[in-house]
Parts: structure tokens; C-alpha cells; sequence
């Protein structure tokens, strides 16, 4: 807090007016940072195309700014489990409709069974880019296509029923 209120000109009493805790101004940040999620991803007519031109999309995003404040971000909620739970509320799955847009393209079209879950791709694609990046690993397009092809189609068409047992 004593940062931001230097950076601010400003003195902690007054930062401390705005917000209350250091979570609190982490999640306001984070709320104006994330910005308008809602944009249309594109059609290119094919779940593969589709899907390869959103995990682009996430891989130059994850690999750029926006990585190291996830990975920041990561690394700070490890230690609070009010701002772990503050970012899952913020930045969770229903903050990220791409996948689901196209997702449900792909069902409508027949391409993917009814049923394909969008939080496959939420939960396989940045982890994986992320782990790559850590270990300077290539992001390339053969490796992306790879991930698409191989590993995320093959796991949102074969789905198991992930109801309960009796």
C-alpha cells in the first residue's frame, strides 16, 4: 500500500479511504484491467480452425503482460485464500464466454457432441501454455495445432458423464 500511495502522490490514509485492504484494491485492479470480455471470436466455419484461432489468441495474451500478472497474481494467492477466492469470483470461467461461444458453434454445427464442456478448454489451454513458458518451451504453430488436434478435441469429444455414481 505504501507503493501505490507513493506512485499515487497520495498518503496511505487516503488510499485506505478508497479501499479498505489490500484485496479489496487488488480485485477493484483487476476488474478495470480485465476490460470488455465479451468480444465475438471468430467463425472460421471449423471446431478446429475455431479453437486454434482462440488458443492463439490466449498464447500471445498468456505470453505478453498478461502472463506475468497471472502468474504474479498465482503466486500471491497461494499464500491468501481470501484473494484466491476473490480472483476465482472475479476472473472465473463466467468472466470468459469465448469458449463456450465457440463451443456451442461446434455442437450447432455437429462437430462436437452435446454436452462438450467449454471448461475443458479453461482448465487444459492456459495451464498448458503457462507450464510451457515457464520452461521456455516453443508455443509455435505445430505445437498449438498439437494442442488443439490431439489433445483438446479428442478430450471434448470424449467426454465421460461426470455424474455422480449410486
Amino acid at each position: 500500500m505504501e507503493s501505490i500511495a507513493s506512485r499515487a502522490k497520495a498518503s496511505k490514509a487516503t488510499i485506505y479511504r478508497r479501499w479498505a485492504s489490500k484485496l479489496e484494491l487488488v480485485v477493484d485492479a483487476m476488474d478495470r484491467y480485465a476490460g470488455d470480455t465479451s468480444e465475438e471470436p471468430e467463425d472460421t466455419g471449423s471446431v478446429e480452425a475455431d479453437l486454434l484461432a482462440l488458443v492463439r489468441l490466449v498464447t500471445h495474451q498468456i505470453s505478453g503482460f498478461d502472463g506475468h500478472l497471472i502468474l504474479g497474481l498465482a503466486q500471491a494467492a497461494l499464500s491468501s485464500p481470501g484473494l484466491c477466492a476473490a480472483l476465482e469470483e472475479q476472473m472465473g470461467p463466467s468472466k470468459l464466454p469465448m469458449p463456450k461461444i465457440v463451443i456451442d458453434r461446434a455442437v450447432a454445427r455437429g462437430e462436437l457432441p452435446v454436452g462438450a464442456d467449454p471448461m475443458l478448454f479453461n482448465e487444459i489451454i492456459p495451464s498448458v501454455v503457462i507450464m510451457r513458458l515457464i520452461h521456455g518451451l516453443t508455443l509455435d504453430e505445430a505445437f498449438l495445432r498439437h494442442l488443439v488436434v490431439d489433445i483438446l478435441l479428442p478430450a471434448l469429444r470424449n467426454q465421460p458423464s461426470l455424474s455422480p455414481t449410486p
